[in-house]
């Protein structure tokens, strides 16, 4: 287990540090050792999310869910994919059902991803008002320095497309 561990630790710091073919070849092969990993096959959706691929992300997170149905980082991938076909419908539909159905089992981490991309979601139907609730809220959940920044700066800006907001609420 702690093997495993350290494996998916390995590709994710590659994958989240931009190396993707490095990424993807490492979890091809730790793969081939353990075809049943739910998490690498998340890994590598995400690498295909990235890279502007979704039709094979898809076929990643399916994979991934077939083996872990409870896998939450792949019903998170799926609204990103929907997010990335330009189905803002179906992205938000997921998006809603994955924080219902994993109330209070999702780390604060994932709830930061998971309110972000909600937040874009908000402002693609141009509800700028609930996506800066969200930034607000993916902000106060992050755990990471580049998660705080990041999600602080879109609340921030945000706040320019709300009408009626003074200086002081800045």
């Amino acid at each position: 287990m702690q093997e495993n561990q350290s494996k998916v630790k390995k590709v994710f710091q590659l994958a989240y540090a931009g190396k993707f073919v490095e990424a993807e070849q490492l979890t091809i092969e730790y793969l081939k050792q353990d075809p049943t990993n739910a998490e690498l096959m998340g890994i590598m959706a995400g690498i295909y999310i990235e890279r502007k691929q979704p039709d094979v992300a898809k076929i990643w997170v399916e994979r991934a869910k077939s083996n872990d149905k409870s896998y939450i980082f792949a019903h998170y991938l799926e609204a990103r994919i929907y997010h990335e076909r330009c189905q803002w419908l179906e992205a938000l539909k997921k998006i809603q059902w994955l924080l219902s159905a994993y109330e209070g089992q999702i780390n604060k981490e994932m709830l930061s991803s998971i309110y972000n991309l909600l937040a874009n979601t908000y402002l693609i139907f141009g509800n700028a008002e609930s996506a800066t609730e969200y930034y607000l809220f993916a902000h106060k959940n992050g755990v990471t320095k580049k998660q705080i920044i990041e999600n602080y700066s879109n609340y921030l800006f945000n706040l320019n497309y709300l009408a009626n907001v003074s200086d002081e609420a800045v």
